[in-house]
């Protein structure tokens, strides 16, 4: 049996993270070129996706995320043991810091929220150079150990979670005044509560 990975699943799981990122419908000729793709294997494998419901057209034969998508995405959020187990370490981080908790992971040139303000999947996909998680994973060769954003009189504050692929931890909503080293200590912390209970 062939240890080869499967490139038509990444490729097809790719497709579906970048059409469900887009936040609209995407025709096959725009996505294959978004992603470097060819056309006729784009082709190919949109209609595999949805032929299993995972993707679904519009009247402009335009693909959207379908049925199955979303019931893959609902039991990833409750069957995430990271937020299982992690949720009260963030209601406890927000109440503790007083600001807005943000747990995200990049994906491309976007941040997408596992958990924002108090609730799972939150808050739309969010630009990574603009995101103080982001910044964490700007440069692919060293992972920074903190990072801030500011965004008029407040800015956001992350660090990266332990143990996690471009996973980080961040208070958002932060006043320009307010010191950092005390909210960078309880960001240390609860990240690595949630690396540890992630991996009990």
């Amino acid at each position: 049996m062939s240890s080869q990975p499967n490139s038509s699943i990444a490729d097809g799981l790719g497709l579906l993270a970048h059409i469900a990122l887009a936040g609209k419908a995407l025709g096959c000729r725009p996505l294959a070129r978004d992603v470097g793709m060819d056309a006729v294997r784009c082709n190919r494998l949109l209609k595999s996706l949805a032929s299993a419901g995972y993707l679904e057209q519009d009247d402009q034969r335009r693909y959207r995320p379908g049925p199955a998508f979303q019931v893959l995405a609902a039991a990833a959020l409750h069957g995430s043991a990271l937020l299982r187990r992690g949720s009260g370490a963030l209601t406890e981080l927000a109440q503790r810091s007083g600001h807005t908790v943000a747990l995200g992971a990049v994906w491309g040139e976007r941040v997408v929220y596992l958990w924002h303000g108090g609730q799972a999947g939150a808050s739309a996909p969010y630009p990574a150079d603009q995101s103080s998680i982001g910044r964490l994973f700007a440069d692919t060769a060293k992972i920074l150990s903190s990072a801030q954003v500011v965004h008029g009189q407040h800015r956001s504050l992350a660090v990266p979670v332990p143990g996690h692929q471009r996973l980080g931890l961040a208070l958002t909503h932060i006043p320009l005044s307010a010191p950092l080293p005390p909210l960078r200590q309880l960001l240390r912390r609860c990240a690595q509560t949630l690396s540890e209970l992630h991996h009990a």
